[in-house]
């Protein structure tokens, strides 16, 4: 509909506007996943898969940050202008690595869909390997990747598996006393990492930019009446589609984004007819989480389902592709009646 609508409110020929909207029909993948993702067996080779093309990234991309930073030397190849220019800047450094965001969205993906798995069935390859895959890969976030939104919403994942794993092997209160002490202990090393991660100027500026990225496109809600902007191509309508500091030199481009906002920017295009979209998603999230019997590790994937709403909303194009694997993981657990005992034994697997 949305696409129909463009196409008659802004003049703008089917083809172009297909070319901007095609991929959110991604999100049909959901129905032969939920179909075809129906047993443990299955999940694991998917998890598998995520789990050795995860780690290949993040150590390529580790690999890449250090040569850049150390010896400004480029290996390999970074796939996005993105990439290039971001790194090459050595604007956003951390530990002697800078900046390589690209992967953030897969690395991220595997450590949650790692977690799950092995919350409900044991490790996914190995003990150690599998520490190596974390290790890898929370380096990676935290260290190259830089994504300050996928950083809080690991630890929070993270933070609710060791919830889970204390309440789950029945630890004597005096354990969890010391462990609940250490975990106080961590909290001011953690506001440190936070307050410089968030709070230093240059992170500043990127808040108060995505708060003026808000307030422009909530404000063109109702631009095109039941929808807002819906699927314009930034080369014909750049300064209404990226506001109106845009500037597009070619290589790089300058401006509002609506990948940047989460859910609002979603809103930006959808605008009034998002909203059954959504409230569709959020009942039958919900839906999914009264009904199933493992709701330990349902409440994780709602934490990653609707955490992504503030900043790096899963209807954006770089991300769609996952949204679909995260709603069929969700119905199948909540209609899976084999998870590992574990769950509620003393064991993991």
């Amino acid at each position: 509909m949305v696409t129909i609508g463009t196409f008659f409110k802004f003049k703008q020929g089917i083809f172009q506007t297909a070319l901007v909207s095609y991929y959110f029909f991604i999100v049909l993948l959901y129905f032969p996943f939920a179909e075809e993702f129906n047993s443990w067996n299955v999940w694991h080779d998917v998890v598998r898969l995520f789990g050795l093309f995860g780690t290949i990234l993040a150590f390529s991309k580790i690999l890449q940050s250090f040569f850049l930073a150390k010896f400004h030397i480029l290996l390999l190849y970074l796939n996005t202008n993105n990439d290039y220019t971001t790194a090459t800047s050595l604007n956003h450094m951390l530990a002697g690595f800078t900046r390589i965001p690209s992967a953030a969205d897969f690395v991220y993906f595997t450590i949650v869909f790692m977690v799950v798995y092995e919350l409900a069935r044991g490790f996914v390859f190995s003990k150690y390997k599998d520490m190596f895959i974390y290790f890898v890969c929370f380096f990676y976030l935290f260290f190259v990747g830089q994504t300050r939104s996928y950083q809080l919403l690991v630890l929070a994942v993270i933070l609710i598996a060791l919830f889970l794993e204390i309440r789950k092997h029945r630890l004597a209160n005096f354990v969890k006393l010391i462990i609940g002490i250490l975990a106080l202990c961590l909290v001011p090393i953690l506001w440190h990492f936070v307050s410089k991660l968030f709070l230093n100027s240059s992170r500043s500026i990127s808040i108060t930019i995505r708060q003026e990225e808000i307030s422009y496109y909530w404000s063109k809600f109702f631009y095109s009446g039941w929808f807002s902007l819906g699927f314009i191509r930034d080369d014909t309508f750049g300064t209404l589609l990226h506001g109106p500091r845009f500037n597009n030199t070619g290589t790089s481009m300058i401006g509002y984004a609506l990948d940047d906002i989460g859910i609002f920017g979603f809103f930006g295009r959808f605008g009034l007819i998002g909203i059954p979209v959504v409230l569709t998603m959020i009942s039958d999230s919900f839906n999914n989480f009264k009904k199933s019997k493992y709701k330990n590790l349902t409440v994780i994937l709602l934490v990653v389902l609707f955490g992504s709403w503030l900043s790096t909303s899963f209807l954006d194009s770089q991300r769609i592709f996952y949204l679909p694997l995260v709603l069929a993981m969700m119905d199948f657990i909540s209609a899976n009646s084999s998870v590992n005992d574990s769950l509620e034994g003393d064991t993991i697997g």
